[in-house]
């Protein structure tokens, strides 16, 4: 590109209307942003289990992302609560470490549950 890239400059009526369009964009999604976390907050006060709403154009999904059980001595974890080993990371094996939840009623030793964060998503729903 060189010399012919400092050519290329913006018409400034062009620039002037595009940092408009931008400005409104970001207006937009910061609303969308608060009425997001206004919906999660209000269904997870009304319901501990909240995962979302369905109305006549728009869904809305709320989920919980991340490994729900976290290795938290990894000398102390039984290689059966193990799924796999990557780059010298570990795994949880969260069927297992749930079957052994529900048999004895506790997790077993060395791990833990993991704080997971949650988000939700709103989309239009679309029509067929």
């Amino acid at each position: 590109m060189g010399d012919n890239a400092k050519k290329l400059v913006f018409k400034p009526e062009f620039e002037d209307q595009l940092a408009k369009l931008l400005k409104y964009q970001k207006m937009v999604n910061d609303t969308v942003d608060m009425v997001r976390h206004e919906i999660q907050k209000s269904g997870d006060m009304l319901m501990p289990n909240f995962t979302g709403i369905t109305g006549t154009v728009i869904k809305c999904k709320n989920q919980a992302y991340g490994a729900i059980y976290k290795i938290t001595d990894k000398n102390k974890v039984d290689p059966a609560f193990i799924k796999e080993i990557v780059s010298k990371r570990i795994n949880p094996d969260t069927k297992a470490i749930e079957d052994y939840l529900a048999g004895m009623g506790e997790l077993p030793e060395g791990i833990e549950e993991n704080a997971r964060t949650k988000s939700l998503s709103v989309d239009l729903i679309e029509k067929k």
